[in-house]
């Protein structure tokens, strides 16, 4: 009889002790809460440093507050409303609650610094450049603002604006911004690239329509920016053209600005060349049309009058064709 109390009293003390355990379970809220985007439920304002078990994350993620702020807002809940919520939930006698007179929800959020920006578009052009990113410098960067983004994996693209060969002169660009693979952001970056290479100037100011001489030219490093896309970097390659207009002393020439210098006309007698078989033999010829270096030019043999075809070699030299 004396064993059989005690062991009901050990059963009780264990009765006592688990009901004490539960009745212990205490929940806490926090007065302030990070938040990510979508549904708001009582379990996203408890605060984090606590144990809490199972069932009860389970009771108080069913209960839906509201929606998580916009980026860059922030939501005030009452004690009194997230009270009404958790009687809702049902805990029970066991769980004790502790509110406090104010719940601020805000977004997790990231920042995409204006800096992080201007380093990205750098890099896209320099990328572009390729080995000759080094005759480039990148100056007046115009890198926006800095951009607030929902928290998560944080992905670029860079995209240069109107840019089909090498980025030179003010180059817009623009960044897409993605979040967990999805677009957040766009916004537009801008510098001026300044690209240096050897081109032809002139030596000497030239006047319009003055044919181009080996003397009249030189290579010399200069910023493409302020030159255009269409100039030689081979002196021999202006050789023979001509000016359309007049070109001052150290100026780029343009290949727009340039053309083909004729240098036969029609009527004017020229020496042919005949090469046949390892013989060369020459004789007088009329051209019957303009002659350019490296063109086809019509003539008639002076001797013969017969009418023959010819590659223009020089102002005075034709190689006639068999």
């Amino acid at each position: 009889m004396k064993r059989t109390s005690q062991i009901l009293i050990v059963l009780a003390l264990t009765v006592w002790l688990a009901a004490s355990a539960r009745a212990s379970q205490t929940l806490v809220f926090a007065e302030h809460v990070m938040a990510d985007a979508g549904r708001l439920t009582l379990l996203s304002l408890a605060a984090p440093d606590q144990t809490l078990s199972p069932e009860l994350k389970q009771a108080l993620a069913a209960v839906t507050v509201g929606v998580s702020p916009n980026l860059g807002r922030s939501l005030t809940l009452h004690g009194s409303r997230v009270k009404s919520l958790v009687k809702q939930a049902n805990l029970g006698p066991e769980v004790s609650v502790l509110l406090p007179e104010q719940v601020v929800v805000e977004r997790q959020t990231q920042v995409l610094s204006s800096q992080r920006l201007g380093q990205l578009y750098i890099e896209e052009v320099n990328q572009r450049l390729g080995q000759r990113a080094r005759e480039a410098d990148i100056r007046d960067l115009e890198p926006g603002r800095d951009l607030l983004l929902p928290a998560g994996r944080l992905t670029t693209q860079v995209r240069l604006i109107g840019v089909e060969g090498e980025p030179v002169g003010r180059v817009p660009a623009a960044v897409d911004v993605y979040v967990d693979g999805h677009k957040e952001a766009q916004t537009r970056v801008s510098a001026v690239v300044d690209l240096y290479d050897q081109v032809v100037v002139a030596v000497r100011p030239l006047l319009g329509r003055h044919v181009i001489g080996p003397d009249d030219v030189e290579l010399r490093r200069v910023n493409l920016a302020e030159v255009g896309g269409n100039f030689l970097t081979n002196p021999r390659d202006a050789v023979g053209l001509r000016t359309r207009v007049a070109v001052g002393p150290g100026q780029a020439l343009d290949l727009r600005r340039l053309e083909q210098a004729p240098l036969i006309r029609p009527g004017d007698v020229v020496t042919m060349i005949f090469n046949a078989e390892g013989l060369k033999v020459s004789a007088k010829g009329k051209a019957e049309q303009t002659g350019y270096a490296g063109g086809r030019i019509r003539l008639s043999n002076l001797s013969t009058k017969r009418e023959v075809w010819g590659k223009v070699l020089d102002s005075g030299t034709v190689v006639v064709e068999f």
